[in-house]
């Protein structure tokens, strides 16, 4: 095999290259942003289901300075619907769901849905998301690195 021979299967190669990785990052994204959407549906149904069998209430976590305390509130708390930055130093923070009243509770069993969810939603969590429920009874998850809304993943997930 002669010199030219390498270098030309090298650019067939590099060229082969340049096509396949960025199809296989945009499956990755998609796939990302696919197990996102599924989370918020699981989480809504859990969330559906807990209100529905206790009054109303809301399964969510209420920070008073560093002390977490399971309790449930009226969705009247909770932020608007529009809201697309979670202010972790405003009442919206008591609107974030509590997962293990979810799991306990018998409404979440997928242990995924956990594995998203940040140490703001269950206890030891390493997940990148803040669950939250909105004013209209919607789940919106919030990036609890930057407090922006995910509408998608952005390569980020759990």
């Amino acid at each position: 095999m002669t010199l030219i021979e390498i270098l030309i299967a090298l650019a067939v190669f590099g060229v082969m290259s340049a096509i396949v990785v960025p199809a296989l990052t945009g499956f990755l994204r998609t796939s990302n942003d696919r197990s996102l959407n599924s989370d918020r549906g699981t989480v809504q149904s859990a969330v559906n289901g807990y209100r529905t069998s206790n009054s109303r209430l809301l399964p969510i976590n209420v920070y008073q300075g560093d002390t977490v305390t399971n309790q449930a509130i009226t969705i009247n708390l909770c932020p608007a619907p529009e809201a697309t930055v979670l202010n972790t130093s405003s009442p919206e923070n008591n609107c974030i769901i509590n997962m293990t009243a979810l799991a306990v509770g018998g409404f979440l069993s997928n242990r995924l849905v956990i594995k998203s969810a940040s140490s703001d939603n269950v206890s030891g969590g390493q997940g990148h998301y803040t669950w939250i429920i909105m004013s209209n009874g919607d789940v919106a998850s919030f990036l609890k690195s930057t407090g922006e809304r995910a509408t998608s993943t952005n390569g980020v997930y759990p």
